[in-house]
């Protein structure tokens, strides 16, 4: 990860702070793919970045928006971005927030056996691993008989070494789609909200 000197303000790194996943066709592991990405919109405190992955034939696969922070390592907090970002912006006409979900109130708790190699060099869970911990909450004729359509996941708290964690999914039949909320937490601290739609 790089590291930006900001001057008196100290380090400051990036931190993912919400994402969104649509899926609208399968990637295999054969498949020749294109991967596009870039910057589509900037405030003071956050940017926006879109993902796309497009099939040999042109086909758009998987679009991705994430809401990205900065944080001081010095006053563990966030920071302004800096003016150079600026220059990286693309115009998008697209969509280019992040929507807001919510937690679920009840629903299955499971505690999670955290491992080393879910830890990264600053010593939280690296945020790729909560998609495999929703994973955990989702009975296997989902899996098996559904295709994951949409993936939302707001990042509230780091999770450290030597913390424990619960996952609580809660179940929703819409006809055509299953609507899976889950929340990612230890006693009173949220660490994470999970929102994913799987359809047939």
């Amino acid at each position: 990860m790089k590291l930006i000197d900001i001057g008196r303000s100290g380090q400051i790194r990036t931190v993912m702070m919400r994402y969104k996943i649509n899926v609208h066709a399968p990637v295999f592991g054969w498949d020749k793919i294109r991967i596009r990405t870039y910057l589509v919109k900037y405030s003071k405190f956050s940017s926006v970045r879109r993902f796309e992955v497009y099939g040999e034939n042109g086909q758009l696969k998987i679009e991705a928006l994430a809401v990205w922070s900065m944080m001081s390592l010095e006053k563990m907090k966030l920071v302004a971005i800096p003016s150079e970002v600026k220059d990286m912006i693309e115009p998008y006409s697209g969509q280019t927030c992040v929507e807001k979900i919510q937690a679920p109130e009840e629903g299955d708790i499971i505690k999670l056996q955290l491992r080393p190699d879910d830890f990264d060099h600053n010593g939280h869970v690296n945020n790729s691993k909560y998609f495999s911990f929703s994973s955990l909450g989702i009975s296997d004729d989902i899996n098996d008989g559904m295709t994951l359509k949409q993936a939302v996941i707001a990042y509230e708290h780091g999770i450290s070494y030597g913390a424990d964690a619960y996952l609580m999914s809660s179940l929703r039949d819409e006809g055509q789609n299953i609507i899976i909320s889950q929340k990612l937490y230890f006693e009173d601290t949220r660490y994470a909200l999970i929102h994913l739609v799987y359809g047939k």
